[in-house]
Formats: C-alpha cells, sequence, structure tokens
C-alpha cells in the first residue's frame, strides 16, 4: 500500500524526487499529517508509522515545523537509540541535513539506515547521489544490485540515464534493454524522459519503447489487482480518501469552475462520514479562495459539528481531527481566515 502527500512534513515527494524516483516509490506518511495536508489538498512524504497516534516522530515533526531545529535533531539522536525507529530516524536526519546543505552528513545517515536494512534509504540516496555526487552513481546502483536483485530494472534503468549523460550511448542502450528485459514498465516515463533526448529516433530505442509496451499490459492486471486491495484497505483508514475524490486531489481548483459544483453535488450522494468531513473543509477552502467568507463559514461549521458530533466513524478519521482541530486550522493559510 503506498499513500504519497505533500507540505507539512520535512520531504516533499514533489520536490525531493526526480520525475524518475517519484515514478518508483514512495513511503507512507503519519496519520495526523496525513489528514492535515489531505485537507489542503496537498501531497508528501516520510515515515511509515501510519497507525501508532502516540509514535516519537509526531514531536519531532511539529519540533521542526515551528522552527525548532535543534531540539528536532536532539529528539532523533535520542530515537537512533531505539531498535524500533533507529533506520527512520536515520533516515529523517539524513533529510535534515540534505535540507541544510550538508550532503556529506545526509549521505552518511542514508548509508546507515541502508546498512541496517531499510531499503527505503535507496530512495533517498540515490537522489542525493545523483544531485550531489554524481560521479557516485554506478558504484551505489551495483551496490543496491546486491541489496535488492528484484529491482534489477529501475537500477539498470538509472544506470542507463547516467551514461546517456556522459554521452555514452552504447552503454545506455545496453543497461537500458537489460531494464526493460527484467520488466521495466513505464512506458510513459521512458517516452517522456529528457535524459533519452538524444536517441528518441533510434531503432533500438523505438524497439525497446514497444517491448516496455508489452512489459505494461502483463502489469497491467496485477496493477488493477493491487488498486482494488490498497482501495479496500483505505476505505476503513483515517488517511484514506474514496476513489470519487481522488481525481481533485491532482487538479488545479481554481481554474476548474465546475469543481465546486461537482463537489456539492457529491455531498448529496451515501458517502461515508470521512469523505463528507473532507468534502466540507474543500468547499470551505474554495469559497474562501473565491472571497466568500460567509459561505465558507458555513461549510466550516457544517465541518466542525459533524467533527464533534456522535455520528459514528469506523475509520478513526473523526478522533484524529478532533485531538488535533485547532493545530489543523491554524496550519492552514485559507481556514485562519475563518477562525482569526
Amino acid at each position: 500500500m503506498i499513500v504519497t502527500y505533500k507540505n507539512i512534513m520535512m520531504t516533499s515527494t514533489k520536490n525531493k524526487f526526480s520525475r524518475r524516483y517519484r515514478a518508483i516509490a514512495a513511503i507512507a506518511v503519519p496519520v495526523v499529517i496525513s489528514i492535515m495536508v489531505l485537507l489542503t489538498q496537498n501531497m508528501t512524504v516520510s515515515s511509515s508509522y501510519i497507525s501508532d497516534l502516540e509514535n516519537p516522530f509526531f514531536d519531532v515533526f511539529t519540533l521542526y515545523f515551528y522552527d525548532e531545529k535543534d531540539e528536532a535533531k536532539n529528539r532523533l539522536r535520542q530515537l537512533m537509540g531505539e531498535d524500533k525507529y533507529r533506520t527512520h530516524a536515520y533516515i529523517n536526519y539524513g533529510v535534515l541535513n540534505e535540507r541544510e546543505k550538508n550532503y556529506t552528513g545526509a549521505e552518511a545517515y542514508y548509508q546507515k539506515a541502508l546498512k541496517e536494512g531499510d531499503h527505503n534509504s535507496l530512495l533517498y540516496l540515490v537522489s542525493l547521489i545523483d544531485s550531489a555526487f554524481p560521479s557516485k552513481m554506478l558504484s551505489l546502483l551495483d551496490s543496491c544490485s546486491e541489496i535488492d536483485s528484484s529491482r534489477t530494472y529501475w537500477i539498470e534503468y538509472e544506470k542507463a540515464a547516467h551514461y546517456m549523460k556522459t554521452n555514452n550511448i552504447e552503454k545506455a542502450f545496453s543497461c537500458l534493454e537489460k531494464a526493460v528485459r527484467s520488466g521495466f514498465y513505464s512506458m510513459q516515463l521512458l517516452s517522456s524522459d529528457p535524459v533519452f533526448g538524444a536517441v528518441r529516433d533510434h531503432p533500438r530505442y523505438a524497439e525497446l519503447l514497444r517491448e516496455t509496451g508489452n512489459n505494461r499490459s502483463n502489469f497491467r492486471s496485477i496493477k488493477q489487482a493491487l488498486e482494488k486491495a490498497e482501495e479496500n484497505f483505505l476505505e476503513k483508514q483515517p488517511y484514506g480518501i474514496a476513489k470519487e475524490l481522488k481525481q481533485y486531489l491532482d487538479l488545479d481548483i481554481r481554474r476548474l469552475p465546475a469543481v465546486e459544483e461537482q463537489l456539492a453535488s457529491l455531498l448529496k450522494t451515501d458517502i461515508q462520514f470521512r469523505d463528507r468531513c473532507v468534502l466540507l473543509y474543500w468547499l470551505a477552502g474554495l469559497r474562501v479562495k473565491k472571497g466568500d467568507i460567509s459561505g465558507a463559514q458555513r461549510y466550516l461549521t457544517q465541518f466542525t459539528a459533524m467533527i464533534n458530533s456522535g455520528t459514528p466513524d469506523r475509520t478513526g478519521f473523526k478522533k484524529v481531527v478532533q485531538a488535533y482541530q485547532k493545530d489543523i486550522l491554524h496550519n492552514d493559510p485559507a481556514m485562519k481566515k475563518l477562525i482569526q
């Protein structure tokens, strides 16, 4: 199961990873942060503790968000001493180093997490090496092959991209062929990745693109099964969202006058408690953006009434929002205008 969100946390999928890395994987985020950014229609990535409301990373993230950076780092150093949290503490400490342009320090902490078996650190490490230490890329990718043989296709794809950057076309094609024949299936990525722009018209590239399309066809049925399993799982989680609402996460709602009408019409359907709350919150935000403060207030009042009601909620969304309602509103620029 993969969930990605953005803004409140330390790292951003959109800003941290290149298009290639975002196509490979993402890490689930904590419940409270997930809900905060789900409500504000933003996307992010961080630690995988998604069901433990008492986990200590919440405090770390809050401290960092409120600019108490030294204390946040101190908490992470303490967490490095606990087996349950050690590798995630390493990764997040590396993220802080990278944000502060201490790339050597960031690499060291990502490597520590990797050596202890946390393969999530590879995402951060590959991205860092690609941007800060490109001369180390091949040796890192070779080590990745030994660490995770099940991901041969993306490792070979990254090698191909590296060779393209150094203008070694023959080696780039060799690695790309290995990637495709190992199961690489992202036809969209291969056809649009600018790193392969120089060979777009090459017959070998055309053939590899065709083979990638075949891989995609074989992968589609598996993908559909996984998506259905994810949908069933998220239906009962506080950080999930109904499939009817997913299409609105990636839209620029300010440019779509029809969106508000569509969202309002969804309120008339038989959607569950969590998703009705999300709709009301989004509609309040839309009204703020249109300058209709009184209309926004009406939607927010309905949202607040539902959160504080006795209506059953099987997902746990209400419980989380009740506990952090004030923080959610104060950290949303649109809603701050309604509670001042």
